[in-house]
Parts: structure tokens; sequence; C-alpha cells
């Protein structure tokens, strides 16, 4: 079927599905969103494309789900730190010393996401969101690596982007970008500011080699390549990233 961008991998069902670039399993209360690539309103995000057949889409539908477990888990992590923050701070107004909390670990498949970032980026530019892109279809590696059936080159796939003394809003929003080198207009890869996540994912190419230091005039932050954690210590709250 020549409107699905994952033909490549296999033969595609008769009929196209419907969704949107953001997937309204994993935002179903729907999203702000930011820095979206070429779009003039936030109606070109919400509104539905057929892009994958019906057989490829609900192959998948795992990535949706382990996109809403991060951002649900993002949520929960938020919270509980928040809650344990305010109960020290009236046992500090009474002064009684603070409470020695029990760690509370939330884990998320590292790996999912990663194959669910570049779904976006596979969405993204088959919706047409992008003029000069409007012809592009995925690299054949691209697609079987979203798909789960090769595995990504070393140092290639998810990282988070951190800088000193960023912190990014937890709030329900998203934003996207693409990760460009070389003056090429095609993409390596992709960011997702994420609630309070900025993420970037590559497939072909080693995310620190797309992402350039401050030293060259990068913006984007240090790659942590496979993040594994992140961490509230005063808290005991801890996201874990399971690779």
């Amino acid at each position: 079927m020549d409107k699905c961008w994952a033909r490549t991998l296999s033969a595609c069902s008769d009929k196209l599905s419907r969704e949107h670039i953001l997937s309204r399993a994993v935002f179903p209360a729907g999203v702000t969103v930011r820095g979206r690539p070429g779009a003039r309103s936030r109606e070109r995000w919400e509104r539905t494309r057929s892009w994958l057949c019906t057989r490829h889409n609900s192959e998948l539908s795992p990535l949706d789900q382990a996109a809403r477990d991060l951002w649900d888990k993002l949520a929960a992590y938020d919270q509980l730190s928040n809650i344990r923050r305010d109960y020290d701070a009236t046992l500090a107004r009474r002064g009684r010393p603070k409470m020695r909390w029990s760690p509370h670990i939330l884990r998320v498949n590292g790996y999912t996401v990663e194959r669910w970032c570049l779904k976006v980026l596979c969405n993204v530019l088959a919706s047409n969101s992008i003029e000069k892109l409007a012809d592009w279809d995925p690299p054949a590696e691209l697609v079987r690596r979203v798909f789960g059936q090769e595995p990504f080159p070393a140092r290639c796939g998810l990282a988070v982007l951190a800088r000193v003394g960023d912190h990014l809003s937890n709030e329900e929003h998203i934003g996207f970008g693409g990760i460009r080198t070389d003056g090429s207009v095609e993409p390596f890869g992709c960011t997702i500011d994420f609630r309070s996540l900025r993420l970037a994912a590559t497939w072909a190419r080693p995310v620190e080699e797309c992402v350039p230091p401050e030293e060259r005039g990068g913006k984007l932050g240090v790659p942590l390549y496979h993040f594994k954690v992140m961490q509230s210590p005063e808290t005991g709250v801890e996201l874990r990233f399971n690779w």
C-alpha cells in the first residue's frame, strides 16, 4: 500500500488506519503542543491522517502504551515528590526532623520509548508537516528499528538532553524538533520535549554525534545516552529506565 510508511517491512493490510500524529490513545485528554514543525496551528497536530495500514498501526500499539506509561509515571513522580516535600516542610515549621522516606521506584521500558520517539518522527514527516520533506520516505533500516526487527547501531537510539541549571516544567506539554547535521535537510533523528524530559533519538548515527556540545554551538544540552535514573534524593522517589 503506497501510503503506508512501513510498506518496506512486510505486506500491508487492505485498509489504511486513521490516527493523530500524537495518538489519542496516548494523550486522550489532549496536550499542549510546542515547537510543532511547520505547523501554523494546533489543528495540524490534532487532525487525523492515513499514513499506516491497519496491520502495521496495530503492531506499533505497544509503543503508544509505553509512551503513555512514561507520561503517567512522570506525573506520579512529580506528584509524590511534591507531597513528601510539602510534608517535610510542615515538619520543619513545627521544629521536627524530616522523614526518612522509604524508596519509591517507578520503572519504564527505555527500549520501547526509544522506538516510540522515532515512530513519532515518521508520523510527522509522513503527514507532510514539513514542506521540504513532503516526499520523504523513512529508510528501510529506520522502519525495521521502529518495529523492533533490527538492533540500533552502537550509541544510536535514545538519550535525555540535560543542561546545568536547566529545568523543564512537568506540565502536560509536548515539543518536537528534527536533528539535522552536515547542512542536510533530511533529519537523522528528533528531539521531543516530553513533560519534564527533553528526549533525543537517532537511528543511524550516534546521538552524541548529532547533538553538538555547547562549545561547538549546541543549545540542546548534553546527551545522556540510555539515561537510567531520575531521582529526588530528599523524597526517595526515583524514575528508572530499564535497558
